[in-house]
């Protein structure tokens, strides 16, 4: 189960953009310097939905190494009597970032995840164009 952010999503009217990987709501832009990120990682802004619901949310992860990007437990919103326990789905990756090694430490370039049925190491469908 992800933190209770409640006192924040109680106080702002406006649902939030995205999802850190605690749980923790964003209403900025996604962009990596919003996570405690210690670098060297990839980082995705997946697209995922409560198993018990299907409320969909934009959530941040941080790749770990040769396993497919999961949020776990979605963000505690309340969508449902029992999603916050639950395993969340993976329904697509919306963006790619990986720190470049000709940049500073910090700086990213945006990438598009290659995932067609040739090469397809999620098992997710293509973004839409």
């Amino acid at each position: 189960m992800k933190n209770n952010y409640s006192d924040i999503l109680n106080r702002i009217k406006e649902e939030p953009k995205w999802f850190d990987p605690t749980g923790c709501p964003r209403y900025e832009t996604f962009h990596p310097k919003y996570l405690d990120y210690t670098g060297g990682k990839p980082i995705f802004l997946l697209k995922i939905c409560c198993q018990r619901c299907s409320k969909v949310f934009k959530v941040a992860v941080v790749e770990i190494k040769d396993r497919e990007p999961t949020y776990g437990d979605p963000p505690r919103t309340n969508c449902c009597m029992a999603g916050d326990t639950m395993n969340s789905t993976t329904i697509s990756i919306l963006e790619y970032w990986k720190e470049t090694s000709d940049e500073c430490f910090g700086v990213y370039k945006k990438r598009e995840k290659e995932r067609d049925k040739q090469n397809c190491r999620f098992g997710l469908k293509p973004i839409k164009k």
